[in-house]
């Protein structure tokens, strides 16, 4: 099917890179599926919806740790969805100070380390630019928005899913960082 797809194209692609893109955007849909289905039996519905979407938008230009099957992948997603879905008040009752710095300190790791890409991703090894880097920071900039957002409109469930689901993706980006650097040097 994919050979007839790229004929009809009339382009020269490169099939297993195609193959590579179908399996990524399957098992994407798999693991969304399975996170709102979650949700609907929690009663937590929106905070799902939230929750991938904060993790779409902003992973998807900063990177980070990805597990080397589908299946580590998706018991990760479900754990990271899980505690952004517990306990929010945790951020409520932080002072304003302490939020504004962690903001600052999150941007800052971001524009030194961001964007994280996988090996086996073609971009993986050339240099990052600062244009890269100002995508990644203004992806976690509208993500600190709409957290705010939430706040100011009292909606606490909302603010603690948003603000916990980017602290994750900062700790993948690191992970994936240091464990993909650690592989360049061996």
């Amino acid at each position: 099917m994919i050979d007839k797809l790229i004929l009809i194209s009339g382009e020269d692609y490169n099939k297993e890179v195609i193959e590579y893109g179908l399996v990524v955007i399957r098992n994407g849909v798999i693991s969304v599926s399975i996170i709102l289905l979650l949700g609907i039996l929690e009663n937590r519905l929106l905070e799902s919806i939230i929750y991938v979407l904060c993790n779409f938008f902003i992973s998807t230009k900063i990177g980070g740790y990805h597990a080397k099957a589908q299946i580590g992948c998706l018991i990760l997603t479900i754990i990271t969805w899980k505690i952004a879905l517990t306990h929010p008040e945790y951020w409520i009752n932080c002072n304003t100070q302490f939020l504004i710095l962690l903001a600052g300190v999150c941007l800052i790791l971001v524009w030194k380390n961001a964007p994280v890409l996988h090996p086996n991703k073609a971009r993986f090894g050339e240099k990052i630019t600062n244009r890269q880097r100002l995508e990644s920071v203004g992806r976690l900039i509208a993500g600190y928005i709409v957290t705010f957002i939430f706040l100011k409109l009292n909606k606490q469930e909302y603010f603690g899913v948003m603000i916990t689901s980017m602290i994750e993706i900062i700790i993948s980006m690191l992970i994936g960082k240091a464990i993909y650097m650690k592989g360049m040097k061996e």
